[in-house]
């Protein structure tokens, strides 16, 4: 009788993704960094047109002035995370006192952020090198070991881009479908006997199925 395989659980903590994003000590100077590019005139919107959605909803005439929106945003975020230890302890902060408009305002700026800085080609290198090494090459695919579990507390979706490759696919909810992640919209429970990546502090992404 074979002995049931050993569960290996690896955890992702800060500095997992430095290749190709901030720690949080950094995230200040590359958030001015950030705004600096999206101020760009190539990045400008039009004053002509609008978000039909969003002007319905938020009241905000056009596509210009909704921008204008995300760099006071940015700003802000800029000036609040030099008087915090970190942007997560501002988060939290927020969080704690019930200041749900500033909480919301702060992880849509940046979820913006972080999908701005991974919108291009760029992956951490040590994803790739980690999922060469564990997965099960079969003869016209391939397979996760059930046995691995993943815990991170990063929030960003290295390992989503990175296992585009095998997917064939830049659908980000795909990818999360196939890695298993928790939480997200499609799981809401725990399946013990299979490949699971669980991120303690979610995905800043979009809530659309692309990467």
């Amino acid at each position: 009788m074979l002995e049931p395989e050993k569960t290996i659980t690896y955890l992702f903590g800060a500095g997992a993704s430095k290749e190709v994003l901030p720690i949080v000590s950094e995230i200040p100077q590359w958030l001015e960094k950030f705004l600096d590019r999206i101020k760009n005139a190539i990045y400008l919107l039009s004053d002509d047109q609008s978000f039909q959605s969003f002007k319905d909803m938020l009241n905000i005439g056009s596509k210009r002035q909704l921008q204008r929106e995300l760099f006071s945003t940015i700003e802000w975020m800029i000036n609040e995370s030099k008087k915090h230890a970190s942007i997560d302890t501002f988060a939290k902060k927020l969080y704690s006192t019930n200041q749900m408009a500033d909480f919301i305002k702060l992880k849509a700026g940046l979820s913006c952020f972080f999908i701005f800085l991974q919108s291009n080609d760029s992956i951490d290198k040590r994803y790739d090198s980690f999922f060469s090494s564990i997965i099960q090459s079969k003869e016209r695919d391939y397979e996760l070991p059930s046995n691995i579990r993943i815990l991170t507390w990063n929030y960003d979706y290295q390992f989503e881009k990175t296992f585009s490759f095998y997917t064939k696919t830049n659908s980000l909810y795909e990818n999360q479908v196939q890695l298993n992640i928790y939480p997200h919209s499609f799981n809401d429970t725990l399946k013990g006997n299979q490949f699971m990546i669980f991120k303690l502090n979610g995905t800043t992404a979009l809530i659309l199925p692309v990467i």
